[in-house]
């Protein structure tokens, strides 16, 4: 079987109502005798533990199926049945061994004995792995009371404020919602000790997911929304504008989505006339025109619209997600895409790709910084030239050591950026902070704005100092500030800084990748001459006395 099929086979299962955990596990057996070779590039990888006070078997294989939803490669680890404690203190444990990028901890109320049983859990986790943790809340059972779980859970938020690598994961809301008296404590605790019954865990894989997207960095980006019986009930080009029904319960969480930085685009088949009347006289619509990034309001098929938007806003289509009623065009988009998520509107609010752990302020700006690029595109066609273009922009370059504020932004720009990223080296917010606490590290920050608007921080720059070299770990960009020479002007401001710093030589490294051809001869152009190739990195080396750059007059530099 190849991963094109269990990729739709996996899609299949994603749409149906109610599909067995069996089938999820027959899926994940078939995924264990896949190379790394044999997976898309834009699939991620991702090692996740599983630590229970109760037998959990089968609910790792159900999550790393569903995975392959989500564009990631799970590697699961199950450790033996009721073992947590032992797994979060003893060096040698299996867990160690594995080292895992996340961690869920499935502990019910009447297998902790204290708080000092419980900090010892959550210190031993948070010492011997880099991990994610994701703590299940404590819930009521026949064998604890609620008074106990409500004392559990203050301990466990109190334990959650320690080190932002804790997370708590709303198990009792998800129980709620799915219905605890099916779910929790059924027939099968007699049966293995399966306090969660199997049945539960496809619904809790999804909820899950949303932890691992945002661990593996592959959070989607983009909404792309039919308009049709998607944003509102009714065919709007023969009930007419005032008579669809608006889905304002979808539209009321699109707008939460666009609140939190996710960019939204309209793919719709209909008369732009006809569906422009419903956005601006139905008074039940809570979406308007401005809050879209890109329109494709046409009769085309939609695949290509897809391709159209990925190029019009520069962002890989597999960051895109796409919900449209009709399963034809869904089909379509899926063949045309497999790396697109693809969802009916019902399963777009449940639907965990668009989670992530931190909103920076740049992700909340995110809906506004594309209305700002729309009026930066306007300007550019009513001026005879791109110099002219340039000059008229107002252009400003803020670059500035990295502080502690910076590192949510720093991680999520390693692990988001692939066009102007000359390495491709994904660190983790903790792997940024112990480089910010290390003497032969610097890490520089890279701010811009123009006369529309402030872009937030655009780049980052990672430098390890060895003796008289600069050597260049980091170098990436954001893809909606190329073209301003911002790029060049970085890296020359970086030559002049290791050069007032006393050293002589600056080698920077390139790892070609699917995404980021666009820079594979950035060095070259910039005055590095190529010093060989290992293990597949082209390393790049100066010697800084003889840099000579001319900085372009149409930006202003501020180094601070």
């Amino acid at each position: 079987m190849k991963f094109a099929e269990i990729q739709k086979i996996i899609s299949g299962l994603y749409v149906r109502k109610e599909p067995s955990a069996g089938e999820y596990i027959s899926v994940a057996q078939s995924l264990r005798v896949f190379e790394k070779a044999e997976f898309p590039v834009f699939v991620r990888p991702l090692k996740a533990a599983f630590v229970g006070s109760y037998t959990i078997q089968g609910l790792p294989d159900v999550c790393a199926a569903r995975g392959i939803f989500h564009n990631i490669r799970m590697e699961t680890y199950a450790a033996p049945y009721n073992q947590f404690t032992q797994q979060a203190v003893n060096a040698s444990s299996g867990l160690e061994g594995f080292d895992p990028q996340i961690i869920y901890v499935m502990i019910d109320a009447p297998d902790i004995m204290d708080r000092k049983h419980l900090e010892t859990v959550a210190q031993g986790f948070l010492g011997r792995t880099h991990a994610r943790i994701i703590f299940f809340d404590f819930v009521s059972s026949p064998h604890a009371a609620p008074e106990r779980v409500a004392q559990l859970n203050a301990w466990l938020q109190d334990i959650s404020t320690i080190d932002a690598r804790i997370s708590v994961f709303d198990f009792a809301g998800f129980l709620n919602r799915v219905g605890v008296s099916e779910h929790w404590y059924t027939k099968y605790k007699d049966l293995g000790d399966l306090r969660l019954a199997p049945n539960g865990f496809v619904p809790l894989s999804e909820e899950l997911m949303a932890f691992a997207v945002a661990t593996a960095g592959n959070t989607k980006k983009c909404l792309v929304l039919d308009l049709d019986n998607t944003l509102w009930s009714g065919v709007v080009g023969e009930d007419g504008a005032m008579n669809v029904i608006p889905n304002r319960e979808l539209q009321q969480y699109v707008l939460g989505l666009y609140e939190k930085g996710i960019i939204l685009v309209i793919n719709s088949k209909n008369n732009p006339e006809d569906a422009w009347e419903v956005f601006e006289r139905n008074p039940n619509m809570l979406l308007k025109k401005n809050h879209f990034a890109a329109l494709r309001i046409n009769w085309q098929e939609k695949e290509r619209n897809m391709m159209e938007i990925a190029q019009e806003l520069n962002i890989g289509i597999e960051s895109f997600v796409f919900v449209d009623d009709s399963g034809l065009e869904q089909e379509r988009v899926r063949v045309a895409f497999p790396e697109v998520a693809v969802l009916p509107p019902e399963l777009l609010m449940s639907f965990a790709g668009f989670h992530s752990f931190a909103v920076t302020e740049e992700d909340a700006r995110r809906g506004e910084m594309y209305g700002e690029e729309r009026m930066r595109k306007e300007l550019l066609t009513s001026l005879p030239s791109e110099e002219e273009f340039l000059a008229a922009l107002d252009l400003s370059l803020t670059i500035r050591r990295a502080h502690e504020s910076d590192v949510a932004r720093a991680s999520q720009l390693t692990q988001k950026t692939n066009q102007f990223n000359l390495a491709t080296r994904r660190y983790s917010e903790d792997e940024i902070r112990s480089r910010l606490q290390q003497d032969s590290w610097r890490i520089w920050v890279a701010e811009a704005k123009d006369r529309f608007g402030d872009y937030g921080t655009i780049g980052i720059v990672m430098i390890e100092s060895q003796g008289d070299m600069w050597r260049i770990d980091n170098f990436l960009l954001s893809c909606r500030v190329l073209g301003r020479k911002i790029e060049e002007v970085l890296l020359h401001c970086m030559v002049d800084l290791a050069h007032r710093n006393a050293a002589l030589r600056m080698v920077g490294e390139y790892i070609s990748t699917p995404k980021n051809k666009q820079c594979e001869y950035f060095y070259l152009y910039n005055g590095f001459t190529a010093s060989g190739t290992d293990e597949k990195i082209m390393t790049y080396k100066c010697v800084l006395a003889d840099q000579k750059y001319v900085y372009p007059s149409f930006i202003k530099i501020i180094l601070d």
